[in-house]
């Protein structure tokens, strides 16, 4: 109580009661509400000591739908207003806690939430290695289409070709690999990550006629077109 008094201070004082209400509504909320609270226990944790810019509140509801400036709809993270330089492991942690406490207050047993937790962690892990391999541009206009689904093995041999045809080469003259075709996202949410490569190679050539340079500050800050402002 005494982290969420803390975290109420700057706060529109006849808000704070209304704020207090809604977090007690049940474990799930709270969890999406006390943010503070799940960051302090982190805090005490080992760490990796790699530093990213992390989302902050991965949780699983801030993942959703919205419409790009292309007209398309895509699945992604959608709230940002945490986002923040720290542990990359934090926002996986925060993400996989809310799988498990979301698949508990669903009626979920102990089985079905652990196999829910894995997978999501598996679809991280699987991800981090495919974007790894990948350039700025490519993971910038990556997305997920809802309603588009790819079996998971093929979507592990996409990634393990990608890394057999990066070995090998020093990183000064690694070139990115393209993303794999449709590559399934496995995470909590079940959906596909596919690469628009006619529109990638039409925004790219869009980029270079027009002469204003815009791949430099796409360099500077590759995840500030991720998503929209939440």
């Amino acid at each position: 109580m005494k982290l969420l008094a803390t975290s109420n201070k700057g706060r529109q004082s006849d808000f704070v009661p209304l704020r207090m209400g809604r977090v007690a509504a049940s474990p799930f909320v709270f969890l999406r509400g006390a943010v503070c609270v799940m960051a302090a226990d982190l805090s005490t944790l080992p760490l990796s000591g790699i530093p990213v810019v992390m989302a902050g509140d991965a949780h699983i509801n801030n993942f959703g739908m919205y419409g790009t400036p292309q007209r398309e709809v895509v699945f992604d993270m959608n709230d940002f207003d945490e986002a923040t330089i720290g542990p990359w492991e934090w926002d996986l942690k925060r993400l996989v806690a809310s799988v498990n406490v979301a698949g508990r207050q669903n009626g979920l047993n102990r089985r079905e939430r652990a196999a829910a937790v894995m997978r999501g962690v598996e679809g991280y892990r699987l991800n981090i290695t495919r974007l790894q391999v990948m350039g700025v541009l490519d993971v910038w206009y990556l997305h997920a289409y809802p309603g588009q689904r790819q079996s998971p093995r093929q979507g592990r041999s996409e990634v393990q070709g990608s890394l057999r045809q990066d070995r090998g080469q020093s990183p000064a003259h690694r070139q990115p690999d393209s993303p794999p075709q449709g590559c399934r996202q496995r995470g909590a949410w079940e959906l596909e990550l596919p690469r628009r490569s006619a529109g990638l190679e039409a925004d790219k050539r869009g980029v270079q006629s027009e002469g204003n340079r815009r791949v430099e500050p796409l360099c500077a800050h590759p995840l500030s077109g991720a998503a929209p402002d939440a």
